[in-house]
């Protein structure tokens, strides 16, 4: 087969792919310049044919789950009500999680694009305790605040058809003490409906709870 160059339209193919994905500059430029695991590494296996595996640096817990969602939307200031609306329309008036904005207030505002990890135990299920222990090993990984699992409800309506997991739970990984205990913001998905809610941290250990942790 002759060779031809990489056209001009191939390259801003991928160009739109990589902004589609939250990539940005500077991720793109460090992989660039990576002489092993970036663009060469990637190149050698096309050319070659090769299939074409990425390694994760986290280790899946035996029988569990992970999935990454890059680039995602967080609106940090955006008012506590308006967020549990756009995460779960259906969350009733009288829910405890509209009770706890006070608990959470926003730490910066504006638009950030940010990168979650999700895990799952698996069919056995896992803990809270556990989830947090295995967040721990990694500098790279940060305990999810509300309006981060809020984010993922709004862009992510249909995340249990995606996940094959119906119903299911996404919960923060930043507690707060409610009414005599320690509780957990997420967002529930069941069929056509989605509610925000406020959980023991207690409850989290069946096998359809995922654990939210921002990427740094």
């Amino acid at each position: 087969m002759a060779h031809r160059d990489v056209t001009v339209a191939q390259a801003m193919n991928a160009r739109q792919m990589a902004n589609k994905k939250g990539v940005g500059a500077s991720r793109w430029q460090k992989a660039l310049d990576e002489k092993i695991g970036g663009f060469s590494t990637f190149l050698d296996a096309v050319r070659s044919g090769r299939r074409i595996v990425v390694e994760s640096d986290l280790v899946v817990p035996e029988g569990g789950r992970i999935v990454e969602l890059p680039g995602l939307r967080v609106n940090q200031g955006q008012e506590w009500q308006a967020a549990i609306n756009a995460a779960g329309p259906n969350t009733p008036e009288n829910y405890n999680a509209r009770k706890v904005g006070d608990l959470y207030l926003p730490t910066s505002t504006g638009i950030k694009k940010k990168d979650f990890v999700l895990l799952n135990f698996g069919p056995k299920g896992g803990s809270w305790e556990r989830a947090l222990a295995w967040g721990c090993q990694y500098p790279q990984l940060k305990r999810s605040v509300p309006r981060d699992v809020f984010a993922v409800g709004k862009a992510k309506p249909e995340l249990h058809r995606e996940l094959g997991m119906d119903p299911m739970y996404l919960v923060a990984t930043t507690e707060c003490a409610f009414d005599g205990g320690q509780r957990a913001c997420g967002v529930w998905w069941g069929g056509a409906v989605r509610e925000a809610g406020l959980y023991w941290v207690s409850d989290f250990g069946g096998a359809c709870v995922w654990f939210l942790f921002s990427r740094e």
